[in-house]
């Protein structure tokens, strides 16, 4: 009878630990689930203030060049719609990296022209600030690339 208690003792702890694997292999899928899905949506979400972002910067572009139309620059016009379209990523030419900064604005401008100008640098060094923060969310959030 001893013997029996002690079978059937033993095979209660198998199932038990059978059953422990099997929960644990679950649990430890679903978090994998949860942490992949979780990974999607914050990706989505960064794609998503990047869009918003490029939106805000190509119609503030576009009015401003609006006003140098109006103001007869439209070649500069033309080139401040052409930097308000979206940049695909092979366009990036990473390799020959200018070797000074932007040039100051010369003083000596008129007043129109000098008033475009300051927002221009303006309006682009803001989107790269936004842009640089975009991305450094990106990294922390674990989306390298």
């Amino acid at each position: 009878m001893m013997i029996l208690s002690r079978k059937r003792v033993g095979l209660r702890c198998c199932i038990w630990a059978t059953w422990t694997v099997v929960l644990m292999g679950l649990v430890g899928q679903m978090e994998l689930y949860a942490q992949s899905d979780r990974h999607e949506r914050t990706l989505r979400l960064l794609q998503q203030r990047r869009e918003d972002l490029h939106a805000d910067f190509a119609r503030e572009m576009n009015a401003l060049a609006d006003f140098c139309e109006k103001n007869s620059f439209l070649t500069d016009a033309e080139r401040i719609r052409n930097r308000a379209q979206p940049i695909s990523a092979g366009v990036y030419d990473l390799d020959n990296l200018p070797d000074r900064l932007l040039p100051e604005i010369p003083p000596n401008l008129p007043d129109i022209q000098q008033q475009w100008q300051v927002k221009l640098r303006k309006l682009e060094q803001d989107y790269a600030a936004d842009l640089y923060r975009l991305c450094r969310d990106a990294i922390n959030q674990g989306h390298y690339s």
